[in-house]
């Protein structure tokens, strides 16, 4: 449902809100080391979050990129915002039939309009900050490398994104 980009962006920024507390601005090379994003991509991805206002970068060799606001004043969905647009969260149907609309649903219109408020809410009622809080797994699943090696010189404890989003979607229920 969200893209790659959007996933290691919202990866990123939650990195950032954990990290950042203690170092100011974090060289980019290090968060993708960390969280096994290839380099120059997510380069780009940092580089829409601060046009859109959400990192701000500073180059020099104490240099690299922090969040622009504090982390409980951004939320998932000023990312999936940045990154990926709200069209998807937007519109009447999943599938993008363009004859489906309330008078005419496809099958999954009605049970799609529900999830879809659901997860809007979830992602517009999770702040950096509550993420950051309880995320202990993210680098250890990003440190598995896809051959199976554990990767070196990962010496944070991990990020866990899972149990904040499933407090959130709890919450709503």
């Amino acid at each position: 449902m969200l893209s790659h980009s959007c996933t290691y962006a919202i990866q990123a920024c939650l990195y950032l809100a954990r990290e950042g507390q203690s170092q100011r601005y974090i060289p980019v090379h290090r968060i993708a080391r960390d969280l096994d994003i290839p380099f120059h991509f997510l380069k780009k991805i940092l580089q829409r979050l601060g046009d859109r206002g959400l990192t701000k970068s500073v180059r020099s060799t104490n240099g690299g990129v922090a969040l622009a606001k504090e982390p409980q004043e951004i939320n998932v969905w000023d990312i999936i915002s940045a990154l990926d647009g709200v069209d998807r969260f937007e519109t009447d149907c999943i599938l993008r039939l363009s004859a489906c609309n309330h008078r005419r649903p496809c099958a999954l219109h009605k049970a799609w309009n529900k999830e879809r408020q659901r997860l809007v809410k979830m992602f517009q009622t999770t702040d950096l900050l509550s993420g950051a809080v309880s995320v202990p797994t993210m680098l250890a699943v990003a440190a598995e490398r896809s051959d199976g090696r554990r990767a070196t010189n990962n010496s944070h404890p991990p990020l866990e994104l899972e149990s904040t989003f499933s407090q959130n979607v709890t919450q709503l229920d």
